[in-house]
């Protein structure tokens, strides 16, 4: 189709929605440097924090409900919306990683680029260095054009958020034919609890989910194309599959499922048009079950034993539950018991409310004007799993798989809830009020969404120390520490710490740590126990730990995600009284050991095989 040009350039209302793009990325730095430098007015950064993310969003979501905003502008529209909540993670942690998976990933990268080899295995977890799409990418531009790891991911993620939301625009609008249902759809996803801090971090997730949108949409062109250009679509598709099944286990598998679902519908809806039918999903999904279960049997094979288990524990809960057996958790509360905000916890229920609400219509709306649409009917029949992932956060093994699923459930969610408003807007009754009335409701949504994914305050905003917090506990001090040992201590040394200072070890310091992953090793009784005995030499001894990295702020406070060291050890999750203050210092006390670091806070000790109290 060939657009006029007076269409095609028409800027509407860009530079305003730049303006305003540009004004909360402001608030939001100011949020993030007054919670980071505790400044005097820092009580004010949470306000400042939602005056930024507000004022990216309801603007471009003014535009985007309304019905005048140009195909052009709506493209532009979603891209800087998109490139805007990826900088927020960005604005969080400017110059280096801080979040829990980065380290581990980051570790994976530095393997490579040392060794120049792939599937070097992880200190942490094993699995990452399994799946090293992202990394191959990263490690390639750092390479090739001097970059730190840090800023080639910042730079590859930042590509890969383009990709998403365009992938999704163009998707969308393939299947429904509709510029203003395929924008305000695409913004809808982007209201997901993951995509501002999860889905934007250093991470397998956030460059395999715009493979898997990518796939998507090229396989819906693919069916429209003929001759050429049909093939160009199916090398393409075959490429971004294969590049899937290399970087994110969880997500090749879940595309797999809706390829193959999406392939089923073809055949029912579809089945009188000879054409869309041969050129429909089947082949591709059966490509990708093949690929994925060939990497999965000759290359990550973990891959079952690391995934079985949380699955098993998620049902076990949910069937204790029902059986009064065990409480559901608690939602809105760290493991430190501090609850968050009531109005906080009425707006996170409400956004859930409204979208459990709004989906019945959302799935009337599809069926009146897409039920002769495959791959609209397949995404309204996906959505009917989000409520059974709602009942997941009830349970302590199944609340993360349940926050994680929305970055794929969210695809389908998006596109039968714009369908909702778009069918809403164009009924008779009030419509002069219909747009203020959707604009505020998902406003809402945005908002409740964004405590969902972003945590408590603590959370989403940096700021002092904090026991066991992940992003809040890397601080200068334990960086100092890992950069001392690889300097001082050489790359490569066993060491047994907590869970924060193992990251910044196996990163920072280069080291190898001690853990129940590679080890099967429970190491917390290491540090807990009151004295120095059998069970203590016995984890130095099978560990063959050379180094202890003893942080004695850990005796300060109960940690905020439930754990000092790993899982396994004793009251994860349940921790009621913080860590006996003697108990970390008794390696003080031992003989044939060296204390060779002290920043006041952070210890690292020389343990030897013999080292026993006096």
């Amino acid at each position: 189709m060939v657009v006029p040009v007076a269409v095609a350039t028409n800027v509407g209302w860009l530079p305003i929605l730049s303006l305003s793009s540009a004004c909360g990325l402001l608030l939001l730095a100011l949020a993030f440097s007054a919670a980071r430098m505790e400044a005097t007015w820092a009580s004010r950064a949470d306000a400042l924090f939602w005056a930024g993310l507000l004022a990216l969003f309801v603007p471009s979501a003014t535009r985007l409900i309304g019905a005048r905003a140009s195909r052009y502008e709506r493209i532009v529209i979603v891209a800087l919306f998109g490139l805007g909540l990826y900088a927020v993670k960005w604005l969080q942690s400017p110059v280096s990683f801080t979040f829990h998976d980065e380290f581990i990933h980051w570790r994976t990268a530095l393997d490579i680029l040392q060794t120049g080899q792939l599937f070097n295995q992880n200190p942490v977890l094993p699995i990452s260095a399994l799946f090293p799409g992202l990394e191959i990418i990263t490690t390639a531009l750092s390479g090739l054009s001097g970059l730190s790891i840090f800023a080639a991911g910042v730079l590859v993620l930042a590509a890969a958020r383009v990709v998403l939301v365009l992938g999704l625009y163009l998707l969308y609008e393939q299947i429904g034919g509709s510029a203003r249902l395929a924008g305000l759809a695409t913004l809808l996803y982007m209201v997901n609890p993951k995509l501002i801090y999860f889905d934007a971090q250093f991470s397998y997730e956030s460059l395999a989910l715009p493979l898997g949108i990518l796939v998507l949409y090229v396989i819906a062109r693919r069916m429209a194309a003929s001759g050429m250009s049909r093939r160009g679509l199916t090398l393409a598709a075959l490429l971004a599959v294969g590049a899937m099944t290399v970087t994110h286990h969880l997500t090749t598998y879940a595309f797999a499922v809706f390829l193959a679902l999406w392939a089923l519908m073809v055949a029912l809806v579809e089945r009188r048009d000879a054409k869309r039918a041969q050129v429909g999903p089947s082949g591709m999904a059966i490509f990708m079950i093949v690929v994925s279960a060939v990497w999965l049997v000759y290359v990550a094979a973990m891959v079952v034993s690391y995934i079985a288990p949380h699955v098993y524990g998620a049902m076990h809960e949910v069937i204790k539950m029902i059986q009064g057996e065990l409480a559901p958790r608690v939602l809105f509360r760290d493991q430190t018991g501090e609850v968050e905000p009531l109005w906080e916890r009425v707006a996170s229920l409400l956004a859930t409310l409204l979208i459990l609400l709004a989906l019945p219509w959302g799935l009337y709306s599809v069926w009146r004007y897409f039920r002769t649409n495959a791959t609209a009917l397949t995404l309204a029949l996906v959505t009917l799993v989000y409520p059974a992932t709602l009942a997941l956060r009830f349970t302590t093994a199944g609340g993360e798989a349940s926050d994680r699923a929305a970055g794929t459930l969210f695809v389908a969610i998006a596109f039968v809830l714009a369908a909702a408003i778009i069918h809403a807007l164009n009924l008779p009754v009030a419509r002069k009020f219909w747009v203020p009335a959707m604009l505020a409701l998902v406003t809402v949504v945005f908002v409740g969404e964004i405590i969902v994914g972003a945590g408590p305050r603590w959370a989403r905003l940096p700021g002092p120390y904090l026991v066991g917090a992940d992003a809040r506990s890397v601080e200068p001090e334990g960086i100092s520490a890992a950069t001392w040992a690889r300097s001082y201590l050489g790359t490569g040394n066993r060491i047994a710490t907590d869970r924060i200072n193992s990251l910044l070890m196996i990163t920072y310091g280069e080291q190898r740590t001690v853990n129940h992953a590679q080890d099967n090793l429970d190491i917390s009784p290491l540090f807990v126990a009151p004295g120095y005995g059998p069970a203590q030499r016995a984890i130095v001894e099978q560990g063959k730990v050379r180094y202890v990295v003893v942080d004695r702020r850990l005796s300060t406070a109960l940690p905020r995600l439930g754990i000092y060291y790993e899982a396994p050890e004793a009251n994860a999750l349940n921790h009621t009284t913080p860590i006996d203050p003697a108990a970390l210092a008794k390696f003080d006390r031992l003989t044939d050991i060296n204390r060779l670091f002290d920043s006041g806070d952070i210890v690292i000790y020389e343990i030897g095989i013999g080292a026993h109290e006096p």
